[in-house]
């Protein structure tokens, strides 16, 4: 009786033990804690590509994206790379239909039974595919149990439709790299600054290593973790018979080799912010005219521009190098004078401006800050009405260089760090001073008309008749002495 007793006790908690956990898929198969992708949504994937932009030479100046992706086909990708990705993430990736069965127990028997916490997951590629594609859903305290059996549905439709390769190849161009980088080319680029079709062995394990943690094996940012992740992912290729174990202790002894690409010095940002706007404007015509939408930021737009990258650099850099210099000798001027006496009254405006709520007190309370240098952002001690000074304090230009004979813009700087200063001094209609501005225009009507450069003139002090009375132009050391030739004008 006593055995009869047992047996039967077992028969229920067994059947319970499978049949709860079989109702409950069956649940979420059908939809019952929301819609599960279908054949159709998996069959129709697309993933948000970046828009390039290129120069007149074909090399591209900048992106615009949400994720910083640039797909690849799986025929540039390194072997070595797609080893260590397997060797890594799954390696019976060729012996399951998108659920290693076998996985899945031995965690389930080391974490469950035996309570090991190094026992290894479960996951594949194709379910971790399935979770980059189809983001997890918040479900209260079923939240792993739901989105789990979700990914497995939707793994096993992916394995239907695509073959191993094409797995593999929407993998590589979907999983996130850290920071704002998606699939394998943008994050090539990134840490290494070449495409992934040049990526070297140990290169390619430093990327597939990320995977199990982007940040804290992100090589910019931890580099000894990263070096120690790699080494690993090296060991566990020797383990898949995918490299030689002489060849892996060679590679180890390497380092990261990185060069590093951050993402806020793309080129020509004020030239992409102002040719976002454009393209823009010409997206929202071709939208209303047109029943599939584009959309600048996924659809993995081409835009050619007359551009010169690298007449493009060379003004970013004479910018920088120019306003550097000629910000130290505006400091030096302006505090042996100590002008914010003289100019009181565009302090107070920009201090009530800025003011908000906050106290007199509080806007001279002293705090770290981020703000602007000329090299790179510092962090400087400062109180608000310092910051208000520092900020009004630096100077601005525009600079911008076309083809005279075609028209065609070549370079475009729109100010000195589009981060702090978004504000375009080429792209804007606000009326200012134009200066020499003029001085080519004049002179250059001067000779058309017929006046020779070799033709003396008096530096006298001449008064025209305009609209609103009399205007008579000065210079600027008030000297009228003297006769100049309109070439020893022009010099001087």
């Amino acid at each position: 009786m006593l055995k009869k007793f047992i047996y039967k006790t077992l028969g229920v908690i067994i059947s319970v033990g499978i049949g709860i956990p079989l109702v409950f898929f069956v649940l979420v198969y059908n939809g019952f804690f929301g819609k599960v992708p279908s054949n159709d949504d998996v069959k129709s994937i697309i993933n948000m590509e970046a828009t390039l932009v290129y120069d007149v030479q074909g090399k591209v100046i900048g992106k615009y994206y949400i994720q910083d992706r640039t797909p690849i086909s799986l025929e540039n990708v390194p072997q070595d790379l797609i080893n260590a990705l397997i060797a890594t993430e799954d390696k019976r990736f060729y012996d399951h239909g998108g659920i290693d069965v076998r996985s899945l127990l031995r965690v389930a028997v080391k974490s469950v039974l035996m309570q090991q916490s190094s026992s290894g997951g479960g996951s594949t590629i194709t379910l971790q595919l399935a979770k980059n594609l189809f983001p997890r859903k918040s479900y209260n305290f079923l939240y792993y149990p739901i989105n789990k059996s979700k990914e497995a549905i939707i793994a096993s439709r992916i394995e239907k439709h695509y073959s191993k390769d094409e797995i593999l190849e929407l993998y590589l161009n979907t999983v996130s790299f850290g920071e704002d980088v998606y699939g394998i080319e943008a994050a090539s680029l990134r840490y290494f600054n070449r495409h992934a079709s040049n990526l070297t062995t140990e290169q390619a394990a430093t990327l597939v290593g990320m995977l199990k943690a982007t940040t804290y094996y992100n090589p910019a940012s931890n580099p000894e973790t990263s070096l120690s992740r790699r080494n690993v992912v090296l060991t566990l290729m020797v383990n898949g018979d995918y490299l030689e174990p002489e060849r892996a202790e060679k590679l180890k002894k390497k380092d990261l080799g990185l060069d590093y690409q951050p993402p806020r010095k793309q080129t020509g940002a004020y030239l992409m912010a102002s040719l976002r706007k454009k393209l823009n404007l010409f997206i929202d015509d071709y939208n209303n005219k047109h029943e599939i939408p584009l959309n600048l930021m996924k659809d993995g737009l081409r835009v050619y521009t007359t551009i010169d990258k690298t007449m493009q650099q060379y003004a970013e850099v004479a910018m920088e190098e120019h306003m550097i210099s000629l910000q130290k000798l505006f400091d030096k001027h302006w505090y042996d004078l100590d002008l914010w006496k003289k100019h009181t009254k565009l302090l107070d405006r920009e201090i009530k401006k800025n003011q908000n709520s906050r106290t007199p007190a509080q806007m001279q309370e002293r705090r770290e800050m981020l703000v602007y240098g000329a090299e790179k952002p510092e962090i400087k001690e400062m109180s608000p009405i310092d910051s208000i000074k520092f900020y009004l304090q630096q100077l601005q230009a525009g600079f911008v260089a076309l083809d005279p004979y075609s028209g065609g813009l070549k370079a475009w700087v729109g100010g000195i760090d589009h981060q702090f200063f978004p504000y375009d001094h080429i792209e804007t209609r606000a009326k200012r001073q134009v200066g020499s501005t003029f001085k080519p225009i004049v002179y250059a009507t001067a000779l058309q008309n017929g006046i020779s450069p070799c033709n003396y003139y008096k530096a006298k002090k001449v008064a025209y008749d305009v609209q609103d009375g009399e205007w008579s132009p000065s210079n600027d050391d008030a000297d009228y002495e003297g006769k100049y030739t309109m070439e020893g004008a022009l010099e001087e």
